[in-house]
């Protein structure tokens, strides 16, 4: 569903262009934009949205990540415009040549003007996966895997259950969706204990400090769907030594207490 009157494609931002052909090449039918999906002049249907940013990021198949370029004009680089390519670094012992690979992808992602913005976090934190494309590469996350352009590892190697034995070569996730020990492999929710939850909040909640909001007001807003995350969590924190949390929703505030203190 589209509110308002969509602009012709021409008058798209490249990057909006370019997620539509990323969707169209990938088989996708729906494209999620949220300045076209959300009512932006029905400010009761647009809270009621923000409020359930976790639900769609949870739902959605793929979230495209668009890692480079300062604005929507930029685009996704090698789709509408070819990515810059340099000689990779190389160093020749004997008859034997090394060749580096390109950056970490970690280092794309941190240092780009995506990472900046406030509302975006949610992007990282609460999609299932992402494409995230960079001025060096793609790369790709689930919560199960990751993997780089830059590095050519036939898919069915690492799409087995058990991946400890890459965990001395392969990092985890850049969007912290790997094990409680940042460790390469599948996110499992049930080995999360209510602490583990606890500061994994507390590092998120760093993250969105950091970063940049057009407008104060959206503050809280920009922040809902992750805080509606570990709302829904099974590892919540009741209590701080023996100090309860009480929850903001009257009807759920006795249950909080009491859970708190048992």
């Amino acid at each position: 569903m589209v509110f308002g009157q969509m602009p012709p494609q021409k008058d798209l931002p490249a990057v909006i262009r370019d997620a539509m052909k990323v969707c169209i090449d990938m088989g996708y039918t729906y494209l999620w934009i949220v300045k076209f999906c959300i009512d932006q002049h029905n400010p009761e249907e647009k809270q009621r949205q923000i409020r359930q940013m976790d639900s769609i990021y949870h739902n959605a198949e793929l979230t495209i990540i668009a890692a480079a370029g300062s604005d929507p004009t930029y685009g996704l680089p090698g789709i509408s415009h070819s990515r810059p390519r340099k000689p990779p670094p190389t160093v020749t012992i004997k008859d034997i040549h090394i060749i580096s690979t390109l950056r970490h992808p970690q280092v794309a992602i941190q240092s780009s003007k995506w990472s900046t913005r406030g509302w975006t976090l949610q992007e990282a934190i609460l999609s299932r996966s992402r494409l995230v494309f960079t001025d060096d590469q793609v790369y790709f996350e689930c919560n199960a895997r990751n993997c780089q352009e830059s590095l050519s590892i036939p898919f069915d190697t690492f799409h087995v259950k058990d991946k400890s034995k890459f965990r001395s070569i392969m990092r985890a996730g850049v969007f912290g969706r790997g094990n409680k020990d940042k460790q390469y492999g599948l996110f499992d929710e049930a080995a999360i204990s209510p602490m583990d939850n606890f500061f994994r909040f507390i590092d998120i909640a760093q993250q969105y400090t950091a970063r940049n909001l057009t407008h104060d007001s959206d503050s809280l807003k920009a922040l809902y769907g992750i805080v509606q995350e570990f709302e829904n969590s099974k590892s919540q924190i009741l209590q701080i030594h023996g100090i309860p949390f009480l929850s903001c929703v009257p009807n759920k505030a006795l249950v909080s207490f009491l859970n708190a203190l048992t």
